[in-house]
Parts: structure tokens; sequence; C-alpha cells
């Protein structure tokens, strides 16, 4: 994760993300893999591709 406006260090909620994330081999929108993110509300999150 870049970036998480909701953490406590620019005074937001701290609802927790996950700070790396992985694909699912489940099928979904003409895709062979699938992401799912929880978001924290009204917050911006930055992930950066790393393969």
């Amino acid at each position: 994760m870049v970036l998480n406006s909701d953490d406590e260090a620019f005074w937001g909620s701290g609802y927790p993300v996950y700070v790396a994330l992985s694909t699912d081999k489940s099928a979904a929108h003409d895709q062979p893999q699938s992401l799912t993110l929880n978001l924290p509300p009204l917050a911006t999150v930055f992930y950066r591709w790393q393969g």
C-alpha cells in the first residue's frame, strides 16, 4: 500500500485495510482472477502493483 488517507497518521479513523493484496483464482467480469477489497468509507487507498 502506498497511501491510506484514513490512517490515524492523517487524523483518520484507522479503519483496518490490507497492506498487501493477492488475487483469487475465481473468475469475475470475464477475467481469470478476482480481487476482494475492504475499503474505508470516505477515504482513498492507493496500492502499487508489483509483478
